[in-house]
């Protein structure tokens, strides 16, 4: 998305629209087109309606030249004719269609609906019926299948449905979405498929404000910053809060969202965001809260490296400033999300995503505006670009540096992983313990992943 477009909650009725699929939207006449008479324009036969980015429609008259093209369609059709085939019959339109239940004509039972296939013969249009069947909500193998036989069939459909699926890019993703949420092994929380800016990590950072002789911080200043990092582009954004409190934070967000973009999942792990305000909140703006434990593993990948980050920024330009300066700690902390956000390289092929540059005079975007006269080299490509006065080879070595780092970087990480996940494989299993059982816990409480005695202690 741009930066002035907006993304808003989906609403249940689209959702639904997109999920259910009833029998007369299978089959539909085309509407129509400027003047012209309706009786003259083809039917169209597909599973999506007319708005859709692809045109692959099938209609009735491609149907009927594949059928006389075939000579097993055209076999059936003279015995249809001369009355030997009771398993088909033809439709008004003229195709060939296939009887899967028959009428039962009795005084005692019901009537049975006729499901009536239409026999399709050309391998190019099983594969166009398939894919339109299989775009318009993904269902999977067995969902398609069971869309398509509601009203077409051929010989080897399985087949053509499982080619279709297996080369759908979106059903990819989404496999290996299930395998990552899945593994044991996975201790970062998978971002999945659905968009830059759509999951997004919350967490407090600070207080950065002096407190006062009491221990009291400020009430007519900000203290605490809160960060939302996307797991898609480590890009991240923050507001600056007086208190922990959930109807100061909630504004913020709204506001925040609006001028950015809305979020489809929030993954927060502070106390702060277990209340039952912030969760009503989320359920009425259609945000999918996942609290993550104290312990969660998932603490330590994409959005607390950045949460320390920003940390270690602060810190370090706290302490060379003096405590002076801060005063004015929200100007640093802009500074240090913007710095974050310059992190991953486009030129250098992502090296080195979680690097930080402390730039103490970054310019803040809401504060200092932007002067197109001293950057006009770089805003118009007619005038002439001035010689850097850094040489080339010191760009070399900071390439090469952050190359390096990344790969030191993307070492730990692996091994924290593996050491994460063999902690996570030796925890002790729950013991079978009845309701007024007595029993006696005793286990080191100092590491961070075990699990914890949740009761019954009586």
């Amino acid at each position: 998305p741009t930066s002035t477009t907006t993304i808003l909650p989906k609403e249940p009725a689209v959702i639904d629209q997109g999920v259910r699929l009833s029998s007369d939207k299978f089959l539909y006449k085309a509407p129509p087109e400027d003047e012209e008479d309706t009786d003259t324009l083809p039917q169209k036969v597909n599973v999506i309606q007319a708005t859709a980015d692809y045109d692959d429609f099938v209609t009735v008259q491609e149907l009927r030249d594949a059928q006389d093209s075939c000579d097993r369609v055209r076999a059936i059709r003279v015995a249809i004719e001369d009355g030997k085939d009771p398993y088909h019959k033809l439709n008004n339109d003229g195709l060939v269609i296939r009887n899967v239940a028959l009428d039962i004509e009795t005084d005692t039972e019901p009537g049975t609906a006729v499901l009536s296939q239409i026999l399709v013969a050309d391998a190019g249009l099983q594969r166009r019926l398939a894919q339109a069947a299989h775009q318009f909500s993904h269902r999977g193998r067995r969902g398609t299948l069971n869309l398509l036989r509601r009203r077409y069939f051929w010989r080897k459909m399985s087949t053509t449905v499982r080619q279709v699926c297996d080369s759908c890019e979106p059903c990819q993703r989404s496999k290996f979405d299930r395998i990552a949420r899945c593994t044991l092994g996975s201790t970062v929380p998978w971002s999945g498929y659905l968009g830059a800016g759509r999951i997004c990590t919350i967490d407090f950072v600070g207080p950065f404000s002096q407190r006062d002789a009491n221990g009291n911080l400020p009430s007519d200043h900000p203290n605490y910053g809160v960060t939302l990092t996307d797991l898609a582009t480590s890009y991240t954004r923050g507001v600056v809060t007086t208190t922990k409190a959930t109807a100061e934070v909630i504004p913020l967000l709204e506001q925040l969202f609006d001028s950015t973009d809305w979020v489809a999942v929030l993954i927060a792990s502070d106390s702060t965001f277990r209340s039952t305000q912030f969760r009503y909140w989320c359920e009425c703006n259609k945000i999918c809260l996942v609290l993550l434990p104290s312990f969660s593993p998932s603490l330590l990948g994409h959005g607390e490296r950045v949460h320390k980050d920003i940390h270690s920024y602060m810190r370090v330009t706290t302490v060379a400033h003096g405590l002076d300066f801060l005063e004015d700690w929200p100007s640093v902390f802009f500074r240090a999300i913007r710095v974050v956000n310059t992190c991953p390289y486009v030129e250098d092929g992502h090296l080195c995503p979680h690097d930080m540059h402390y730039i103490h005079r970054a310019r803040i975007p809401p504060l200092e505006p932007v002067d197109t006269g001293e950057i006009g080299q770089k805003l118009y490509g007619a005038v002439l670009d001035t010689p850097s006065l850094v040489p080339q080879d010191v760009y070399q070595d900071v390439a090469a540096i952050r190359k390096q780092r990344w790969a030191q970087f993307k070492s730990a990480w692996l091994d924290r992983r593996e050491k994460t996940r063999q902690e996570t494989l030796r925890r002790p299993g729950m013991p079978e313990i009845a309701a007024g059982d007595y029993v006696y816990v005793w286990q080191s409480t100092t590491r961070k992943l075990t699990w914890k005695w949740r009761g019954p202690y009586v």
